[in-house]
């Protein structure tokens, strides 16, 4: 499975965009009220290792997963096959998935229900391209992040296999591949082109 995936390193020794500390804003939003310091927690995909760290600064129980070796991960592993007999309470996978062919990202979620007690968390981004986006803050009020965007119709990042609402990829036949794996939806939301889900198990939904 080799070549299955795609991923870089390079991104990882840049100064990241004012557009990816808010991307991370919203990681940590969808966790909130979920997630306790006694739980067990896997990272799939390092990246630049701020999620982690910053969950571990808050006293989290965090494991990181990558099959790049240079990101110096907890466990280097292709999650397409990874198994193992430690179960994690939650699982996260902040862009991971569309580096994946899409019958590998299937497989991997099979696999990864597998280890998973309690919660899945996951972005992938929509295949859309922008034509108008205002944002206000005002003072009475939260930020309101407003934009018109329509779909794009092609993949402009090279390591992407598929985004959501590409082609056949639609966001339902994405979701039922959670379904089909013991999961629920349980809350989602977009910002900007990115598409933010809670995935929990459904021995342990509400």
């Amino acid at each position: 499975m080799e070549n299955s995936h795609h991923y870089s390193s390079d991104w990882i020794h840049k100064l990241e965009t004012e557009n990816h500390w808010r991307y991370y804003w919203h990681q940590q939003k969808i966790m909130e009220g979920l997630i306790q310091p006694t739980d067990q927690i896997l990272e799939i995909g390092v990246g630049s290792k701020f999620t982690s760290n910053y969950l571990k600064s808050r006293n989290f129980n965090v494991k990181t997963i990558d099959i790049d070796a240079e990101k110096s991960p907890d466990i280097v592993a292709n999650i397409i096959d990874y198994q193992s007999n430690e179960r994690f309470d939650h699982i996260l996978a902040f862009e991971i998935f569309e580096h994946l062919p899409f019958d590998a990202f299937e497989k991997a979620i099979h696999n990864l229900s597998a280890i998973c007690n309690k919660t899945m968390f996951v972005s992938l981004p929509r295949n859309e391209k922008l034509r108008f986006r205002l944002s206000l803050n005002l003072k009475l009020f939260k930020i309101n992040d407003f934009q018109i965007a329509t779909k794009r119709n092609k993949i402009l990042t090279k390591l992407h296999f598929w985004e959501i609402d590409y082609k056949s990829y639609t966001r339902k036949r994405i979701i039922e591949v959670f379904l089909s794996n013991g999961f629920q939806l349980k809350a989602h939301h977009k910002f900007q082109s990115l598409c933010y889900f809670v995935f929990q198990k459904v021995d342990n939904a509400q």
